[in-house]
């Protein structure tokens, strides 16, 4: 039985953004469950299963905006029995994160996802969190992680 954990203290602003299970896992479902725990400070944490026992790393999201910042879901993760159970994408005010680590120049208010492995902002294409590109007009995912660029 899947419960959304989505908690919010309004004295301590802790919320936790990902889904948890209360019994065993579907057998179809990866056995890393990742996202962000918001109080005074953002952090950023993955449970990684296949260990035994299971092992949680966390790490603080340096220069995120605690009051501002929410998660960024990737369309990837949010199909098929193990929806939600990923967030590897955030954002504040002024940033976007992947995990714990800044995504430089990315803006926050127009960063979104093409695809599986491609993302735009209203400058810039980025692959996998990293800038790729300046020439959003031409650009053009094709499928399977390749695309390309009209005009060029």
């Amino acid at each position: 039985d899947l419960s959304l954990l989505q908690h919010l203290c309004t004295g301590s602003h802790i919320m936790v953004l990902s889904l948890a299970s209360a019994g065993a896992w579907a057998s179809s479902c990866a056995p890393v469950t990742s996202g962000y725990v918001i109080g005074p400070s953002v952090r950023y944490f993955m449970d990684d299963r296949t260990k035994q026992p299971p092992v949680r790393q966390e790490h603080v999201v340096r220069g995120a905006d605690a009051r501002t910042f929410d998660a960024l879901r990737h369309p990837i993760y949010e199909v098929g029995p193990c929806a939600g159970r990923r967030v590897e994408y955030g954002r504040d005010h002024k940033h976007v994160f992947h995990q714990w680590k800044l995504i430089r120049g990315a803006d926050p208010q127009t960063y979104t996802f093409l695809d599986a492995h491609y993302a735009r902002d209203k400058t810039a294409i980025y692959a996998f969190a990293k800038r790729l590109s300046t020439r959003i007009d031409g650009f053009q995912t094709l499928g399977a992680g390749y695309a390309t660029e009209i005009g060029r």
